[in-house]
């Protein structure tokens, strides 16, 4: 483990705000970003006595020209009660002290849908609390920013009180970083041409890179070549992660220490054997070799996140995220909010399931469905499913046998070992992630124990 994949990423100084030119903004007011996280809400009462509230959040914008919209929905607590907790972000708004913020809460149930109550306050308002630190505020949390209680009313009557967290920021737009800077490396530091490694999933080709005069703590293998014609948004964001470690005041750096090692971009003579043997220049990602000085690697994808695709984001249409969330919900990302996508040096037990054992068909239809069966139901697994076979070495390797011991560990001792890595490392990435005084979006995230 140790690392985390960014497809479908975006990093950057704040969450993406409307760039629109129609919004009225001053130059100094496009530049200031409010964001606003609906942490928990304190109810008075059970408005329908028969069962628990399910109690959900709605947020609304309305400028002080009168416009009005709608910028963000919190999941449902179920069984919340009186007590909801969400740790719902919205997205970053570009904003005048005049317009207005308006957080309802409702509440889904089967019998009774309606209104709990609402708070609105305005961002001026907002501002005063952050300068003077906020009713139940201050700095130094585990974010940046500050925490206000704000009154929930239902006809002018107390119904409780909501918690969120809000943070002023400067914004930072992608349409004026100017034009693409890429970080070219020399060819001439790899050996020439590069051949296509084998994958076991995803769709963008791998190519092994071997260094011609490896450095001090590297191997020829160190890195690993990935084609920029299926990652340019991949690059963009460790182009903008390479940026933000330089600087050592960024509060984003513990969070991005779990990213892969990044070189650059390199143009190589790579050798493709389909559908004929032929050779070409492609442009590579040069990116750290998770398999470099391991004989044989066990390593999970696990894509992260209860909604993997989302409507206009990076392009995606509104019939994507919708095929993509009918897919979401057949597997663990419904249930846990994550499912196991691939598996590399699986264990013995696992690779002898066939999923399509009841089903009599032969030749290389039935390879095709196996595979595809297959995924299924990796991505069915739950938490506990993926670690018993993740952490199965009673057939894999092989044991050293009693005399042995004395000079290597055991692999039940191999087993415990990087089980005890990997809780270390996901305990570190959670407060990383906690701590990061931006919120981010990472959709479909991979995180890959190994």
């Amino acid at each position: 483990m140790g690392c985390c994949s960014t497809k479908g990423a975006k990093m950057g100084m704040v969450p993406r705000a409307s760039t629109s030119a129609s919004t009225g903004l001053s130059p100094e007011e496009r530049d200031r970003v409010i964001v606003l996280r609906l942490v928990r809400a304190t109810l008075e009462r059970n408005l329908h006595h028969a069962a628990k509230l399910d109690p959900y959040a709605l947020v609304f914008w309305e400028s002080a020209s009168g416009c009005r919209k709608q910028i963000s929905r919190t999941a449902v607590h179920v069984d919340g009660h009186l007590t909801p907790h969400w740790d719902h972000v919205c997205r970053g708004q570009r904003f005048k002290d005049s317009d207005t913020v308006e957080v309802q809460v409702w509440d889904s149930d089967l019998w009774w849908h309606g209104m709990y109550g609402k708070a609105t306050v305005q961002v001026a308002e907002l501002s005063e609390l952050s300068a003077c630190g906020g009713e139940v505020g201050r700095r130094g949390s585990m974010t940046s920013g500050f925490l206000h209680t704000l009154p929930l009313e239902c006809n002018d009557e107390p119904a409780g009180s909501l918690v969120v967290h809000v943070l002023f920021m400067r914004s930072r737009d992608t349409d004026d970083e100017g034009p693409d800077v890429r970080m070219t490396l020399d060819p001439c530091m790899f050996e020439s041409p590069v051949k296509r490694l084998g994958v076991s999933g995803g769709t963008a080709p791998f190519f092994g890179l071997h260094l011609r005069s490896p450095k001090p703590g590297q191997s020829p293998k160190h890195f690993v070549g990935k084609d920029l014609s299926h990652s340019c948004k991949e690059h963009a964001f460790y182009e903008e992660t390479l940026a933000t470690l330089r600087d050592e005041n960024s509060g984003l750096v513990p969070l991005l220490s779990y990213t892969l090692e990044f070189a650059g971009v390199v143009s190589m003579e790579v050798e493709e054997h389909f559908p004929e043997p032929t050779s070409c220049v492609k442009d590579l990602l040069v990116m750290r070799n998770m398999r470099d000085g391991l004989c044989k690697l066990r390593l999970t994808d696990v894509k992260v996140g209860q909604i993997t695709a989302q409507a206009g984001w990076h392009g995606k249409s509104r019939f994507h995220a919708l095929k993509q969330a009918v897919l979401d919900g057949h597997t663990n990302s419904q249930s846990e909010g994550f499912r196991l996508e691939g598996f590399d040096g699986v264990p013995p037990v696992l690779s002898s399931m066939d999923p399509l054992l009841d089903i009599r068909l032969g030749g290389s239809k039935r390879n095709k469905l196996v595979r595809k069966a297959m995924r299924i139901m990796l991505q069915r697994f739950t938490a506990c499913e993926m670690f018993v076979h993740f952490c199965d070495t009673h057939q894999e390797p092989a044991d050293p046998g009693t005399d042995a011991l004395g000079a290597c560990l055991a692999p039940v001792e191999v087993g415990e070992l990087a089980l005890h890595e990997i809780v270390a490392r996901l305990i570190g990435l959670a407060v990383a992630c906690r701590r990061a005084p931006v919120p981010q979006k990472w959709l479909r995230s991979p995180a890959p124990p190994g």
